[in-house]
């Protein structure tokens, strides 16, 4: 069982896109997929809702904002409860700003837990986002990954794998 942390539940953006490509083509007899949307729901988590897959609000307070300090924990701690409660082996963040809550279901249920960088970082900026602390990194291509590793990340631990399109959603402009 695999949880995805998905960015949003309301707005669909790119990251939205790709990790609703990625479900709707998982192999379901293999993994089965759970999503977890950290506001409300909206449009992307209506269209989450047609892979018949069991998806999940749960609050999620931006961990950097002083203000959501207090909050944190006991939302980590919902979301672990969650994860164990669907006996999780592996957490996806399809967004670096979900790291903090992937590294605390990682280390309270010790299982792998694995982000996807979607954007060109600095590297000095790159301690807050815990990278260290996962077992696998997506970069969508060798520009997002480079700076990673001239932070100091393992190149072996960061693998590219490019954004793939479905050429059947495009055949309506041809």
């Amino acid at each position: 069982n695999i949880l995805y942390l998905s960015h949003t539940g309301t707005n669909i953006g790119g990251g939205e896109n790709r990790l609703f490509g990625l479900l709707k083509n998982l192999d379901r007899s293999l993994y089965n997929p759970i999503v977890v949307c950290p506001d409300k729901a909206g449009e992307f988590y209506a269209k989450l809702k047609t892979l018949n897959i069991p998806v999940y609000i749960c609050r999620l307070p931006g961990w950097r904002k002083l203000k959501s300090y207090p909050f944190r924990r006991f939302a980590a701690k919902r979301l672990s409860k969650l994860a164990n409660n669907h006996n999780i082996g592996l957490v996806h963040t399809s967004d670096l700003w979900l790291n903090y809550y992937a590294d605390k279901v990682g280390e309270s249920l010790n299982i792998p837990i694995i982000t996807h960088v979607r954007n060109l970082l600095e590297p000095e900026s790159l301690p807050k986002y815990s990278f260290n602390k996962f077992d696998q990194i997506i970069a969508i291509s060798q520009k997002i990954k480079d700076p990673l590793v001239e932070g100091g990340i393992s190149s072996e631990k960061i693998k590219v794998v490019y954004n793939g399109i479905e050429p059947v959603s495009y055949t309506h402009l041809t």
